[in-house]
């Protein structure tokens, strides 16, 4: 993720890798501009990530509206922001060596989702994964 400190991709900028506690320690007084290479992420309102919320997809937020939409409630800054995690559980087809649970998402596989009546929302695996794991 690279921000600016204003709008339409000017002033000081930053790229991050990692979450950001808060972006007045990097020497920078807000976020009004974003530019998002992979994501999704999630920008706060407030350091150490308190207050109102946007989810930041990949993509490009010159202004305030583009993060915050129609939503009615007006941020003109995000002040840190943080990656989302990726957490499933998971089942397995019948015979297949993958384990019930990953954490995280570093093996690229591809997952469909599936509404059980028993009020649980599970993960199914659907094909192989982009490394190649069947």
């Amino acid at each position: 993720i690279t921000v600016w400190e204003e709008e339409s991709f000017q002033g000081k900028r930053c790229e991050f890798l990692m979450e950001c506690p808060s972006i007045m320690e990097r020497g920078f007084r807000k976020i009004r501009s974003i530019k998002v290479e992979s994501g999704p992420w999630v920008g706060f309102e407030y350091p150490e990530y308190q207050g109102q919320q946007f989810i930041l997809e990949k993509g490009d937020y010159p202004r305030w509206e583009a993060w915050s939409g129609n939503s009615g409630y007006r941020t003109e800054h995000l002040l840190s922001f943080r990656p989302v995690k990726c957490a499933v559980r998971m089942t397995a087809p019948t015979g297949s060596h993958l384990p019930a649970r990953i954490l995280g998402c570093s093996l690229g596989l591809k997952f469909k989702l599936k509404h059980c009546p028993s009020s649980f929302c599970f993960v199914h695996w659907r094909a192989t994964s982009q490394a190649g794991v069947p």
